[in-house]
């Protein structure tokens, strides 16, 4: 019987092949959806809270008051540029 770990090894080994890795961003792209202006305050509440913690974030950004407003004025700016020169999904 298979370990739980020898499993997830297999997977990663299944990822290797292209055609199955291929076949994997076919599906999650079925299940994802572009994301529009509309959603611009969403990813940008997600994504503010995520890189909340983020050490990098935090190295770039300094600690005082305005420390959220900071992040979000980063995030908005990465959802514009990156809404501009490509595509954003969500799922």
């Amino acid at each position: 019987m298979k370990s739980s770990f020898q499993y997830k090894l297999q997977s990663l080994e299944m990822l290797k092949c292209p055609v199955i890795r291929f076949n994997i961003m076919i599906k999650q792209k079925e299940l994802m959806q572009i994301a529009s202006t509309k959603d611009r305050k969403l990813v940008t509440d997600i994504l503010t809270k995520a890189f909340a913690d983020n050490k990098s974030v935090n190295y770039i950004i300094s600690a005082n008051g305005s420390r959220e407003r900071r992040i979000r004025a980063l995030v908005e700016y990465s959802f514009d540029v990156c809404n501009l020169f490509g595509k954003i999904y969500l799922s």
